[in-house]
């Protein structure tokens, strides 16, 4: 019986790191029925530390191509065990930065990592069985490193291997009617850590936003994906006022709920990443609130560059009412995109479930 051991930040109630998690699960269960595989989580309590029980490591999604986490790939191939990438990324880089990765001009990049770090990127990019990482920014990152970055390759976000069905929306979820224009809001805190640092300013900005599209006749569902945002999809809900034109989720909902409610939409508008991986994994239109590298990095691997609406952008509430009406006017051809983007990420998160570790 070979174990794998799945590690990310997971088991602490934040829908995205835990939805990466299930679908791996899943993906083990339905590919790998009758190979004699056990699969265990780096949930709260399990040493990430030991491991000698295992026969394969496997990092996750997430950010997670950072100092800590890449130690215990490190030292997992230091024991002889298998080790891969899935799907993970990076995501602490500056606006500055992160805008010289996505133009190519390298030269005047601040990151630093650490000769040691770059020694273990270095060993795990030339021993893993697999190695994926969430988008092209990552790579591009890697390569500035020069870590051995040609033999990762952009495998996709995990979350892209969630299914959409046609059901109804849970029945609590205080939905509008489908007689409704129903635009989705994800908004919550990042304590600040978002790229302007003034998520006072942006959660204005983006209630001003949510007045003109009252105004055009949309109705507004607010959701969360972690529990620690109630609060600030609450206070956002008080600026926008319009209490008959606004409802909000009365509680975090599973990937699959939420994608059946964002199906409901016209489009959505995120905050948070995994609730914009989860409207493109539904297929329907979305903006992105990019306030770190991580959104930025996922938009460009779907290839939806005019989705992305950075949260220092000046006249935010106008960018983001323009981006709606952009976005709308062009997803017939953004979808077709999309769509193959999707399909060829699918297909190469799936593989090492054919290939590497059974």
């Amino acid at each position: 019986m070979r174990k794998v051991f799945y590690v990310g930040w997971i088991g602490f109630g934040n829908i995205g790191d835990d939805l990466m998690w299930d679908v791996f699960r899943e993906s083990a269960n339905l590919m790998m029925p009758e190979q004699p595989v056990t699969v265990v989580p780096s949930m709260p309590g399990v040493s990430l530390q030991d491991v000698a029980d295992y026969d394969v490591v496997v990092l996750g999604g997430g950010s997670l191509l950072i100092p800590g986490y890449v130690d215990v790939l490190h030292h997992a191939l230091k024991q002889g065990k298998q080790v891969a990438v899935w799907g993970s990324g990076v995501d602490w880089i500056t606006k500055k930065d992160m805008l010289s990765l996505s133009s190519g001009d390298t030269g005047r990049i601040q990151y630093q990592a650490t000769p040691e770090h770059r020694k273990m990127l270095k060993n795990i990019s030339q021993n893993a069985i697999f190695s994926g990482v969430r988008g092209p920014l990552t790579k591009k990152l890697l390569e500035y490193l020069d870590v051995d970055a040609d033999r990762f390759i952009v495998s996709g976000d995990p979350g892209v291997l969630l299914c959409s069905d046609d059901l109804e929306p849970p029945i609590n979820t205080k939905m509008w009617p489908s007689n409704e224009k129903v635009v989705g809001i994800n908004w919550g805190t990042s304590y600040n850590r978002i790229y302007g640092s003034q998520e006072e300013l942006v959660e204005n900005q983006l209630a001003e936003a949510c007045k003109m599209w009252i105004q055009a006749g949309y109705k507004l569902y607010l959701y969360y994906v972690w529990n620690p945002d109630r609060e600030a999809l609450t206070r956002l809900a008080d600026k926008i006022g319009s209490p008959e034109a606004v409802r909000i989720a009365p509680k975090v909902y599973s990937a699959q709920a939420l994608m059946r409610i964002m199906k409901r939409c016209a489009f959505t508008v995120n905050f948070k990443l995994h609730a914009n991986v989860m409207s493109a994994a539904a297929e329907v239109p979305f903006i992105a609130l990019g306030y770190r590298m991580k959104t930025f990095d996922f938009v460009e691997s779907i290839g939806l560059h005019s989705s992305v609406v950075s949260t220092d952008e000046e006249r935010l509430a106008e960018k983001l009412e323009q981006t709606s009406s952009h976005i709308l006017e062009n997803w017939d051809l953004d979808r077709h995109r999309l769509q193959a983007n999707i399909s060829a990420y699918q297909t190469s998160l799936r593989s090492p479930f054919l290939h590497a570790w059974g």
